[in-house]
């Protein structure tokens, strides 16, 4: 996994068949220079890309977003380099064509059974439904507070 130079050093890839990797190589053997210059990128692709960009911004230290990505705990230079609070990238979930019929269409036929009735019983039974369905699909009773 990587790109092997004139000299037999490689380049590292990690996960680069997902939106974020990380490569690791010898920038010197590929510069034709005699000094130690080793190189790390981190990569952010798709819907990855505009969150990594505000975590940056926002922490101004890329080495939070590397060392929530990758670590590697008996590297002590790396460790020294890179030691910072990770920073865990929030990306947005996806609105799949389900989440889109249900905001568009159910929420609607919802909010029309609930204004026929005077009690909101039938929010709560709905609710209550949609939380044993939740449990039982997910065995994490204590996970969402509804």
């Amino acid at each position: 996994m990587g790109r092997q130079f004139a000299s037999g050093i490689h380049a590292v890839y990690w996960k680069k068949s997902s939106e974020t990797y990380i490569r690791i190589y010898d920038k010197a053997c590929e510069m034709g220079v005699s000094f130690n210059w080793i190189r790390a990128e981190i990569v952010y692709q798709g819907d990855r890309a505009t969150p990594a960009l505000h975590a940056y911004l926002l922490y101004n230290n890329v080495r939070s977003l590397v060392s929530a990505f990758i670590t590697f705990p008996k590297w002590r230079k790396w460790n020294s380099i890179i030691q910072s609070v990770p920073v865990k990238l929030v990306v947005p979930p996806k609105e799949t064509e389900t989440r889109a019929w249900l905001m568009e269409k159910v929420s609607k036929s919802i909010a029309k059974e609930m204004a026929m009735e005077d009690s909101h019983e039938f929010w709560l039974n709905f609710v209550q439904r949609i939380r044993e369905e939740y449990f039982t699909i997910t065995k994490e009773v204590d996970r969402i507070d509804f």
